[in-house]
């Protein structure tokens, strides 16, 4: 089993992550309670924990849950101010996500275009 992540950028390789990271960002966004919280940062940026409570329909102690395993797989960044932690994406991690992704779809060029397989009909 391969433990490196390529993909094709122009014909040729190139290393997106290791496959402990993508697993670990797979599995951490195959929660529904996750995927809306990703969801509510990509639409507002930054939130603390308590905006994202007003938002969420969940108790403290599962938010801080939550957040833990989507900044443990590396999703989500966390930076802490004074006695509050404000929540961001990592776009760096969603976009080699997307990038693999986007190398399953169309393995020959490794590039699809906007996101979307030329392949499928849309």
């Amino acid at each position: 089993m391969l433990s490196t992540i390529l993909t094709l950028v122009n014909g040729k390789a190139r290393q997106i992550m290791e496959q402990k990271e993508l697993l670990a960002r797979m599995e951490s966004l195959s929660d529904a309670t996750r995927l809306e919280i990703v969801r509510l940062l990509s639409e507002d940026g930054e939130l603390c924990a308590c905006e994202l409570l007003k938002k969420l329909s969940i108790t403290q102690g599962t938010l801080s849950h939550h957040m833990k395993d989507l900044a443990a797989s590396g999703i989500v960044i966390c930076r802490k101010e004074s006695k509050w932690r404000h929540y961001s994406l990592n776009a760096k991690a969603l976009c080699e996500m997307a990038d693999y992704l986007d190398s399953l779809c169309c393995p020959q060029t490794g590039e699809c275009s906007g996101g979307l397989c030329k392949k499928i009909k849309i």
